[in-house]
């Protein structure tokens, strides 16, 4: 059941040996998920598991974006000579 609107989300999350937070992107807000995070927090579940669901993975950029063309071309992209341990040592 919904955990902010619903009182036996709170009793089974009590008892439950894993509670699965579902959010969907772009349809929860900010305040919502910190109010159900500080909710999970207060209940102290055993174990707590997110899935976002619902997410346009064509919006985004950065590391997803990346990946996403690496995996629809089947090649791996070289990686950034940033990432090299001789750089860090």
């Amino acid at each position: 059941p919904p955990l902010l609107v619903s009182v036996d989300a709170e009793m089974i999350a009590r008892v439950a040996d894993v509670t699965v937070l579902i959010v969907e992107a772009e349809a929860v807000s900010k305040a919502e998920l910190q109010k159900a995070a500080s909710m999970l927090e207060r209940l102290k579940p055993k174990a707590v598991s997110t899935i976002l669901n619902k997410v346009d993975i064509n919006a985004g950029g950065g590391f997803g974006k990346a990946a996403l063309a690496e995996f629809r071309s089947g090649s791996v992209a070289k990686p950034s000579r940033l990432t090299s341990p001789w750089l860090w040592r």
